[in-house]
């Protein structure tokens, strides 16, 4: 009868881990929500024009692209160079990076407006682009990975 209880309470106890999984869980929801007016509002809902096209899609971009920069260099490091120090994270480092540059390429998708038109950076090149590279670089590198 005692453990039973003890069982029941367990379960009514606020630890930190479920606090940040609260609020971890409730950013990503706005998350989700805010992806999801932009795409049926269209980017004017973000106030960036051609004089201000820098904003926190480019933060959130530029951000997880270091990030799986960071977490492949070290899989490189680990797994090419041969420094074996490194291996108790590597694995970890890998999966990071895959979800960095799948943030990346899901920030692309909203930054390009249409999310329908994806796969035009990849049939109909244009170089003198910036961000054309970038969405090139990282869907290249997101292929390679998985």
């Amino acid at each position: 009868m005692s453990t039973h209880i003890a069982k029941s309470r367990s379960f009514k106890i606020i630890t930190a881990f479920r606090v940040w999984m609260l609020a971890l869980l409730t950013v990503m929801v706005l998350g989700v929500i805010g992806a999801v007016y932009v795409l049926q509002q269209g980017l004017h809902v973000t106030n960036l024009t051609d004089l201000v096209p820098w904003g926190l899609w480019i933060t959130i971009d530029l951000s997880s692209i270091a990030m799986s920069a960071g977490a492949f260099s070290l899989c490189a490091v680990v797994y090419l160079v041969g420094i074996k120090r490194f291996q108790p994270v590597a694995r970890t480092a890998t999966y990071i990076g895959l979800i960095g540059y799948t943030m990346a390429v899901l920030c692309l998708l909203l930054d390009i407006g249409r999310p329908d038109r994806f796969w035009h950076a990849l049939v109909y090149w244009n170089p003198h682009s910036v961000l054309w590279e970038v969405t090139v670089c990282e869907t290249v590198s997101l292929c390679a990975v998985v």
